[in-house]
């Protein structure tokens, strides 16, 4: 199973479904990501990349003592964005940049060669 390890340690698992542009899949507090399975599917039938994770605490995900508040929240958002940013690099005619990671008010820009895409964590 694919996880990511935060800056606190804490030990994140992530999934993802299809291949194409990437959309990432947030869920709400008390869910994990299998609460978008359904629309991970039709996503990826349609093209797209699907990436989902269960928040600290949730599914299959670490459940540390601490770290449940917005700013750590949004920094595990920042740490899967990086995470997925490194490998976007790694692919030809893919650029990627991150501004200000770990903040709940970061942004992170995207270009491919056909369609930029902005995403924001708040």
């Amino acid at each position: 199973m694919p996880f990511i390890t935060t800056k606190d340690g804490a030990e994140l698992y992530w999934r993802e479904w299809g291949e194409g542009a990437p959309i990432l899949f947030l869920s709400s507090l008390g869910c994990d990501s299998r609460m978008w399975d359904y629309q991970m599917a039709a996503f990826a039938d349609e093209g797209f990349r699907c990436i989902g994770f269960d928040r600290r605490g949730q599914g299959r995900s670490d459940q540390p003592a601490r770290g449940y508040d917005h700013d750590t929240f949004a920094d595990d958002v920042a740490t899967l964005i990086s995470f997925e940013i490194s490998k976007l690099r790694s692919q030809p005619n893919v650029k990627a940049k991150a501004c200000t990671p770990g903040s709940r008010n970061s942004i992170l820009n995207v270009w491919s060669p056909t369609s930029p895409v902005c995403l924001t964590s708040w």
